[in-house]
């Protein structure tokens, strides 16, 4: 559903910055040249902004907060503080100790109704793991309000590296790029030449 819908935004942001009207195929060309320009400038600016601001902490994990503000890009860093907001409103009803974890029930505080969400948290020295059945990290790539709500509760002052999705860090395109050797990559021209074969 994801990639139908980057297809259909991407679909629209061209015809936004084409007229076709009685375009002929050589002008066409030109203007696509163009829209994709502005399109890569646009995701340039976003990069070196969040690459290179500092955010101003709002919530109360504060820790946490700083913390996803180095790693996650200013998109996704917004999203994860609407998550951490929440964590107010969370009540923690019970803590079980199991032998190589812990499980917190949690529900909402201002809706009864809701149904009760289940963390568990392994708490191995070298790599800690946390799991919610809400399975917002699953489906979404970030983490959800029960998840920072254990994080609290167990005094964190970093996101576990198991619940930070690579392709939301600033250094996601960074680690694209050194993978493939110089010598290896096609010029422009011959990329341009290939894709239009």
């Amino acid at each position: 559903m994801r990639s139908t819908q980057r297809c259909e935004g991407m679909n629209r942001y061209v015809k936004d910055s084409l007229s076709f009207s009685g375009v002929k195929l050589i002008e066409l060309i030109p203007q696509l040249d163009k829209a994709l320009e502005r399109l890569r400038n646009k995701v340039a600016e976003e990069d070196f902004r969040s690459n290179n601001s500092a955010h101003v902490l709002s919530t109360q994990l504060r820790q946490l907060e700083k913390h996803a503000s180095t790693i996650y890009t200013d998109n996704v860093f917004q999203l994860i503080c609407v998550e951490i907001d929440r964590v107010g409103g969370l009540i923690t009803s019970r803590i079980m100790h199991l032998n190589s974890c812990r499980v917190y029930i949690t529900s909402s505080y201002n809706n009864d109704e809701e149904k009760e969400c289940t963390t568990t948290y392994y708490h191995r020295e070298s790599d800690p793991r946390v799991v919610c059945s809400c399975k917002l990290y699953e489906c979404e790539g970030i983490p959800c309000s029960h998840l920072f709500n254990v994080m609290k509760h167990e005094r964190m002052r970093e996101i576990p590296l198991s619940l930070v999705l690579k392709r939301w860090t600033k250094q996601a395109k960074s680690e694209v790029h050194s993978t493939i050797p110089k010598e290896n990559m096609p010029s422009e021209a011959a990329w341009r030449f290939k894709l239009f074969k």
